[in-house]
């Protein structure tokens, strides 16, 4: 099912993209992605800040907003509290990959991967994005996952296949009596 995002929904994608984009840089947080062909950092940033927001529109939760330091560890919380760090790529193919030092960082419940694309640099603005599936935390950080990734450097990265499409329920609505 493609996730589309609103025009709105795009301009604040850009605003967060930015915003993340231009904190790292006042506070040096070294580059961290791991595309070969990563070269435009901002429209990354951007991407990346669009695939959460689909994510979080696919599930019907409150969007991720936050700018300055992020939440560190996790992008999202579900409905559950369970907390998901959504990895974002331009490419329908991809794999999931998250890099080997985060093994030492607090972790979230689950790693998700969204595909897609934003059209952002001008209007007409668009976007669309997939939902490939989510791999728990304590079954992607293992010996299994531990792979070769760009340049030879180390990750953990799982195929599409290797992906489960969890389906959460949307909560049910507050009715007065």
């Amino acid at each position: 099912m493609d996730i589309i995002l609103s025009e709105h929904e795009i301009k604040l994608a850009i605003y967060v993209g930015k915003r993340r984009r231009a904190y790292d840089r006042e506070h040096q947080v070294t580059e961290q992605e791991m595309a070969s062909d990563s070269r435009n950092a901002e429209a990354d940033d951007i991407l990346g800040a669009a695939g959460e927001l689909a994510f979080a529109k696919h599930f019907n939760l409150f969007a991720p907003l936050e700018c300055e330091g992020k939440m560190g560890f996790a992008d999202v919380v579900m409905h559950d509290e369970k907390t998901v760090d959504v990895k974002t790529t331009n490419y329908s193919s991809a794999h999931l990959i998250a890099q080997f030092w985060k093994i030492n960082l607090k972790h979230p419940d689950y790693y998700a991967l969204m595909t897609g694309y934003i059209n952002w640099e001008k209007p007409p603005y668009s976007s669309k994005f997939v939902y490939r599936g989510m791999i728990p935390t304590d079954v992607f950080l293992t010996d299994a996952f531990k792979k070769p990734g760009v340049e030879g450097k180390l990750c953990f990265k799982a195929h599409q296949s290797e992906l489960t499409i969890f389906e959460y329920p949307t909560p049910k609505k507050d009715t007065l009596s």
